[in-house]
């Protein structure tokens, strides 16, 4: 596992992405927790697939899911292939604090990267350009792809501040069965936790 990394918040990344999100409502594409807990208020949401970026446990995570003695993993969006998750629709009134709350809660550890992605609904509303955090694979937080066995000793013995990481896992996968989203890999993951 890498050295632990310092909690940062980037202000200047904050206020690049703000100017990039230009005028009108704040879309943000949830690809882990944020499908489960926002911890924001929205419009409204919809199922949806980004491409270019698929869902996997990229990130040790040394605050909200585990510590520095005991890191647990925690999903970041890598380079490749697809992903479901949820897309937010924010009001333009609330953007400016939810974008704050996002950076502190995502940019924390500086290992993940604002990015604006065309997120597809499955209504079949068109593409929407929206915020997605993607994992920087230069963050020594970066956790390298590793066989299931691994990682599940990782996950079982994990807790942060946001409770244990096994209860992270599982909160992923049942909220992509109750989105009809089948992910065979995290499936596979859960047997044994």
């Amino acid at each position: 596992m890498p050295d632990f990394v310092a909690p940062q918040f980037t202000e200047k990344s904050l206020q690049e992405t703000r100017r990039a999100v230009g005028c009108g409502d704040l879309y943000v594409f949830g690809y882990g927790s944020l499908m489960w807990r926002p911890g924001f208020r929205f419009i409204e949401c919809s199922v949806a697939r980004i491409y270019g970026y698929h869902r996997r446990l990229a990130v040790c995570s040394w605050h909200y899911r585990g510590t520095p003695q005991k890191p647990g993993l925690v999903f970041g969006l890598d380079k490749g292939g697809s992903c479901y998750g949820m897309l937010y629709r924010v009001a333009t009134k609330n953007k400016g604090r939810i974008l704050r709350y996002l950076f502190r809660r995502e940019m924390f550890a500086n290992v993940y990267m604002p990015r604006f992605v065309a997120a597809s609904p499955e209504d079949g509303k068109g593409a929407q350009r929206a915020l997605v955090f993607v994992v920087r694979r230069d963050s020594p937080n970066y956790a390298p792809p590793m066989p299931d066995d691994k990682a599940r000793r990782i996950i079982r013995r994990a807790t942060g501040m946001s409770g244990s990481n096994v209860d992270y896992i599982k909160s992923t996968q049942q909220r992509l069965t109750a989105m009809g989203v089948a992910c065979p890999q995290l499936t596979r993951l859960c047997r044994g936790l």
